[in-house]
């Protein structure tokens, strides 16, 4: 998608056409270009969803931004603790206490929605991944081991 910035035009521009009953000079010149292009700025790759309304009440949040990390504890004393880093574009989790598999589920972002799905709003609608035109990917099963620190293992 071609740059939408225009030289001259700044945020008094913006309300002065806001002020003239023009507001539609600033559609044209900087809506419309994202309604007619299919190309967002970011596209998502994925989600990660962890189901956890089986894990009961939550007894305590706490968010350290400053590290990255939050810790969820559960009255049922299970406990997920997510790091992200701050300089790489990574993140790990830890899920304690569950004493089972925990399924957690790969969600694709939607590039093959329902035909008629989107949101029908001008602007956020003119970025729905479906005007892409990728295919769906194909999403399968996949069992992680994972080792602990004590050597044994989630089997």
């Amino acid at each position: 998608m071609e740059s939408v910035y225009r030289e001259g035009f700044n945020y008094k521009w913006v309300q002065e056409q806001w002020e003239k009953n023009q507001y539609h000079k600033v559609q044209d010149l900087f809506d419309r270009p994202y309604d007619q292009s299919a190309g967002p700025s970011k596209i998502p790759a994925a989600s990660l969803e962890i189901p956890v309304e089986e894990f009961g009440q939550v007894e305590s949040v706490r968010l350290l931004v400053h590290h990255g990390i939050c810790r969820i504890l559960w009255k049922s004393g299970i406990a997920i603790e997510v790091f992200i880093d701050p300089e790489q574009p990574v993140g790990w989790f830890k899920i304690e206490g569950t004493g089972k598999d925990n399924e957690i589920k790969l969600i694709p972002p939607p590039y093959t929605l329902e035909a008629g799905s989107s949101s029908g709003n001008k602007v956020t609608g003119g970025h729905d991944l479906r005007r892409l035109g990728y295919t769906a990917g194909r999403l399968g099963r996949i069992q992680i081991l994972c080792l602990l620190p004590n050597g044994s293992s989630n089997r």
